[in-house]
């Protein structure tokens, strides 16, 4: 685990390495083009709208957005920060309170994201590529239980006067990859375990708001 790790964290720093050097060289050549500096806007996640959706198998509901930012020069996205509440995770689909109740419990076990000794995940941006007018690719890491892992996703982005709304992409997480293994038909020895998928299907939506500075 710990090599593993090691590995990620050294492919982040070389891929890092290069942004840095690519945003350095297009600010020079922005700052040449329009005469002027190039000034980053901060945008503050609205945690009363913005949220994740998430869906395991049959199953869907939301986890909170409870802080983060997103940074933009002119509308392209050089960092971003999101925090996300697993202890807060909610079923959506099941009517049924009792069963709906042992779904959510058994997702935020210690079997699974083990969310009484783990109670956020997070998501730490590295790069972005604009693929169209209003849509980028974007990679970072994902932190769960302390394991960080990249992802890479697309979303759509779309400013408005002051504030800016971001959708993903639906975002494929293979929970084997955080050592999340229980339940896992690749890991259960016996044929009365109960099996769930390795794969958690995220999307992540946002409203941010722009930050005033102070004058």
């Amino acid at each position: 685990m710990k090599i593993r790790l090691s590995f990620n964290r050294l492919i982040k720093l070389l891929t890092m390495s290069l942004v840095v050097m690519g945003l350095f060289s297009g600010f020079a050549s922005m700052v040449n083009k329009k005469g002027k500096p190039v000034q980053a806007k901060a945008y503050l996640i609205d945690v009363d709208n913005s949220q994740v959706f998430w869906r395991l198998d049959a199953h869907s509901g939301v986890i909170p957005i409870v802080g983060g930012k997103l940074v933009f020069i002119d509308d392209n996205l050089v960092d971003a920060h999101i925090k996300v509440h697993m202890d807060s995770l909610r079923n959506l689909d099941i009517d049924y309170k009792l069963m709906r109740t042992v779904l959510e419990n058994t997702i935020k076990s210690k079997e699974v994201f083990q969310t009484e000794q783990y109670p956020y995940a997070f998501f730490r941006f590295y790069t972005s590529k604009k693929i169209a007018k209003d849509s980028l690719l974007v990679a970072g890491d994902l932190e769960i239980k302390e394991i960080e892992n990249c992802i890479q996703f697309k979303t759509a982005v779309k400013f408005s006067d002051g504030s800016v709304v971001a959708n993903t992409d639906t975002i494929n997480v293979d929970r084997i990859r955080w050592g999340i293994t229980s339940m896992s038909k690749a890991f259960v020895t016996s044929n009365e375990g109960y099996i769930i998928s390795d794969v958690f299907k995220l999307q992540i939506s946002l409203t941010a708001v722009l930050k005033r500075e102070n004058k």
